[in-house]
């Protein structure tokens, strides 16, 4: 897009940051969301098995176990994810910089 003052251009710029950190901000929001209502499901399986008197057992105990580990692995698997996210806004910065210097440079030609 062809931006005719130096104003649009920051606008624009503006608008696409907003945007790019309002989804890693939103991602980040899902992932604490999900990793609280996981753990508050958890605990109170593990609650209710202590009142029946199942929290010794062991298949209650390993299925707890690998539900923790499945809990770990996607929000790792989301971690990583939301760094890319990062490394996308940091590439949108620079991009931003080098056609903001471009714009600059056409404007002082003309």
């Amino acid at each position: 897009m062809t931006h005719r003052t130096l104003h649009e251009l920051d606008d624009a710029h503006a608008d696409q940051r907003t945007r790019a950190r309002l989804r890693i901000d939103l991602a980040e929001q899902y992932v604490h969301d999900y990793r609280s209502r996981v753990r508050d499901v958890q605990e109170r399986f593990h609650e209710l098995a202590a009142r029946d008197g199942v929290g010794d057992d062991t298949g209650f105990r390993e299925e707890l176990r690998r539900t923790s580990v499945i809990v770990d692995e996607k929000v790792a698997r989301a971690g990583r994810q939301i760094a890319e996210l990062e490394d996308e806004y940091d590439q949108l910065l620079r991009a931003q910089t080098d056609e903001r210097e471009s714009f600059l440079a056409r404007s002082a030609a003309d």
